[in-house]
């Protein structure tokens, strides 16, 4: 997670149990970001995003989303939060020499990353 405030594409997703190609396509769709994948003006104007630097990728930056704004506008968008699960229900492994999977509790993949801290992350946010 960036930070208690803001969450990342893939950490909303996690929220409504969907990727997060899924949450930026409803992004699109409710204006808050534009056809070309960056945010909106109006994303930016009332505060639902902000640029925040990767801490262990120096140079790096991502979109932040702030979570409460986000999560209750893609709410009254439609979208559902996804049935919370039991705790530690999902887990990590290295895949190759760079990747991660985050899989649940029956084995299924059902994200990946090439870092081992965000797959932590996400991890830790699954499991609540």
């Amino acid at each position: 997670m960036v930070n208690e405030q803001y969450a990342t594409l893939t950490e909303l997703g996690v929220v409504f149990g969907v990727t997060r190609n899924a949450i930026g396509k409803r992004l699109k769709e409710i204006g808050l970001r534009t056809s070309g994948g960056k945010p909106s003006s109006r994303a930016f104007g009332e505060g639902f995003v902000s640029q925040r630097w990767v801490v262990d990728r120096p140079g790096i930056y991502l979109w932040a989303w702030d979570k409460q704004k986000t999560i209750a506008e893609l709410e009254r968008s439609g979208l559902r939060r996804a049935v919370p699960r039991e705790p530690d229900d999902f887990s990590f492994r290295r895949v190759g020499t760079t990747g991660h999977e985050i899989i649940n509790a029956d084995g299924v993949v059902i994200a990946w990353t090439v870092d081992e801290g965000w797959a932590a992350r996400i991890v830790g946010l699954l499991n609540g």
